[in-house]
């Protein structure tokens, strides 16, 4: 047979075996093809022996066939080798996240949550498959961080029976397989991942209880002063929630946390009484309270408070700092916070207070209370005490006024009734005006859960990125592809041929 058309029939019939190997290996879902390349390969190689018998018999007698096995054999247990070492390794997986925020590991939080699972948590996906990458990116992470993760993927084209049976309409829709219970959502981010593992492994459903009627915050306004991104924070916290009309209704049995978001007028004693026997039994109170602007009679609130060791300073803090920092006079930035408690332990993100109003705490053996956030140290800050003068924009510190720091954030569990109470000066901190302070918003969370004591989500703060970020354009990406992709292999298969010929030739 010509030496030109023999080369040529072991070039394809190897390509096709190798290519068969390597789509097994990247992409099992096309086994046929796998198949055909394989079985194609080894026909034409079979015949290509057949042919060439005597030919073949008189080059395996050759010196140069002994050197060429005795090379094979010595690649071929470089190979070996490797192949146990990158079994093992993939058995005993290892990763070190070197970025300055942890960008590429799941976030502390997370990492709670999955490695408390005290069973098997089945996590599928399905995607398109040119998505799973970007998909399954995040994904494997929670299957790294517990044994108990057992993630699948399959592509939304391809499965059309599983699509059907679990009721997958997205692209990018992951189900939760856990105890029975099965959940379907579509991936955005990790919190919504997280938040969908709390809702399919947590055991009952949390219901908190929201007042209105006092000029609180709208839970369904999309304006400024509206709360509708709070309301859909909470609802992704799988939080069930309810109006109260503490007036005409008694406190549901089922309360697990009465919710008061920056009220503007006061409530009767009726109410207030109400919520003072909801404590007594247990209950969790997490109020969001503003400096006093219109004058309202709030002493039964500010009582309430009191006899549960938090006394209210009727002012409103005065940062003087606030505008070197993009924020005005009226907004503190909170950045000192409790490094212990379970709400602000490892929380990074600026807190903005505004029109906050401050708190100091009583000394008790029957309460356990603690200053979650403080305003920046006197003459920086100081709670000012005529609303007169800082509507007018002339507030300067005088006798009256109290020196900073001024608590404006405040946990607190009664020891005798097992209630707790979070306490917030700056009220409107979490309406939709301050949408893109995330910590705004994290912070809420948290004190949601702790007072809830809920075993779920305590945040996922994660320290902000330095922008830095290098920008490429397509071409440039493909440029790097390619000489990643290659040139170097390239270079690096022509000069191990060259060594490897100049070897032979010795």
């Amino acid at each position: 047979m010509n030496s030109l058309l023999a080369r040529l029939w072991m070039f394809i019939s190897t390509g096709l075996i190798l290519i068969a190997i390597i789509m097994q290996i990247v992409a099992p879902e096309y086994m046929y093809f796998s198949a055909a390349c394989l079985v194609i390969g080894i026909i034409i190689k079979s015949i290509f022996i057949f042919v060439n018998r005597e030919y073949l018999k008189k080059w395996i007698r050759t010196s140069f066939f002994k050197k060429l096995g005795t090379n094979l054999l010595r690649v071929l247990l470089v190979f070996s080798i490797i192949g146990v070492i990158n079994y093992l390794v993939f058995k005993n997986d290892k990763a070190f996240d070197l970025t300055g925020a942890n960008y590429h590991s799941l976030s502390s939080q997370s990492l709670k949550i999955v490695r408390d699972l005290n069973s098997d948590l089945e996590i599928i996906l399905f995607s398109k498959r040119g998505n799973w990458e970007h998909y399954l990116s995040i994904l494997n992470k929670y299957e790294y961080a517990s044994s108990k993760i057992k993630l699948k993927a399959f592509d939304i084209d391809k499965e059309l029976a599983l699509v059907r049976y679990y009721g997958v309409k997205e692209n990018g829709s992951v189900i939760l397989k856990y105890k029975g219970k099965k959940v379907l959502f579509k991936i955005s981010s990790e919190l919504n991942i997280t938040n969908n593992i709390i809702k399919v492994t947590r055991e009952s459903e949390i219901n908190i209880y929201y007042t209105q009627g006092h000029g609180e915050l709208d839970f369904t306004s999309k304006k400024k002063l509206g709360a509708s991104v709070f309301s859909n924070y909470l609802s992704s916290s799988n939080y069930i929630m309810s109006q109260l009309d503490t007036v005409k209704d008694v406190v549901p049995k089922n309360a697990d946390a009465i919710l008061i978001t920056a009220p503007r007028y006061g409530f009767l004693d009726q109410e207030v009484e109400k919520l003072r026997n909801y404590l007594k039994r247990g209950g969790n109170l997490i109020i969001l309270l503003q400096a006093n602007l219109l004058r309202t009679n709030f002493e039964n609130i500010y009582k309430l408070l009191e006899e549960n060791g938090v006394e209210v300073i009727d002012s409103i803090v005065i940062d003087r700092l606030a505008k070197t920092q993009g924020s005005e006079f009226s907004t503190p930035i909170i950045n000192q916070l409790d490094p212990k408690h379970p709400i602000t332990k490892d929380f990074r993100s600026r807190l903005l207070f505004p029109l906050t109003l401050g708190f100091s705490l009583k000394e008790s053996n029957l309460f356990r209370s603690t200053a979650l956030g403080w305003s920046t140290a006197f003459p920086a800050t100081w709670g000012e005490s005529s609303i007169e003068q800082v509507i007018k924009g002339r507030a300067a510190f005088d006798d009256n006024d109290t020196k900073g720091p001024i608590t404006v954030a405040v946990a607190t569990e009664n020891l005798k009734d097992n209630s707790r109470i979070i306490a917030i000066g700056g009220g409107t901190m979490i309406s939709n005006a301050f949408e893109s302070q995330s910590g705004n918003f994290n912070f809420i969370l948290n004190s949601i859960s702790w007072a809830l004591n809920d075993n779920g989500l305590i945040s996922l703060d994660r320290a902000g990125l330095k922008n830095n970020k290098v920008m490429i354009s397509f071409s440039q990406e493909s440029l790097i592809l390619f000489f990643l992709l290659i040139c170097i292999p390239s270079l690096f298969f022509i000069l191990g041929f060259y060594f490897y010929r100049r070897a032979l030739s010795l």
